[in-house]
């Protein structure tokens, strides 16, 4: 998509790159939308359930959520400008991106069947621990192209993965909040 959008950008400017970006986005978000069904009636449940922060397994998966999502605040679009500040060139991040946005869909998919043969715990800390890799990876390496990628990468895949864990071990510590 990073690779689409600097092609879109060179021929058509940014404004209308954003303008097509946006239309694409509610045609596809649209199609998506009618062709969902609902489980059922959700019953009496309210917006926010704030009696979930009751118990200690949810407040800690929240927590390590909120830990490990905190890179991605960096926008996607963001990231070869980062990669440019550190002295790569603005395709390393482009492909910093692409890797990224591949591996996190790839990861999401994995992430079910991991779940299934290893355990949801277990994957909740390979997923936690390989999130960490990245950094350590560019601490060692320095700001290398191939470090980067890679980085950004393992960071999809495991990010896309912890957010696959998350779906299995979210509904179930909700019931056991007594929600």
């Amino acid at each position: 998509m990073a690779i689409a959008l600097k092609a879109l950008s060179r021929r058509v400017r940014i404004a209308w790159t954003f303008r097509i970006q946006c239309l694409l986005t509610i045609v596809t978000g649209l199609s998506a939308a009618w062709m969902l069904k609902d489980r059922g009636p959700l019953g009496n449940v309210p917006f926010v359930d704030l009696s979930m922060f009751r118990s200690l397994p949810y407040i800690a998966v929240f927590i390590a959520k909120s830990i490990g999502n905190f890179a991605l605040f960096v926008s996607s679009y963001f990231l070869p400008l980062f990669t440019q500040s550190i002295g790569l060139s603005w395709s390393t991040g482009e492909v910093s991106v692409a890797a990224f946005n591949a591996c996190s869909a790839v990861g999401r998919f994995v992430a079910g069947a991991l779940c299934d043969k290893i355990g949801l715990v277990k994957g909740m800390a390979n997923s936690s621990l390989f999130t960490t890799l990245p950094t350590v990876v560019a601490a060692m390496f320095g700001p290398d192209m191939a470090a980067m990628v890679i980085g950004m990468a393992v960071t999809g895949w495991t990010e896309g993965a912890s957010d696959g864990y998350a779906d299995r071990w979210i509904p179930p510590t909700i019931q056991a909040a007594g929600g």
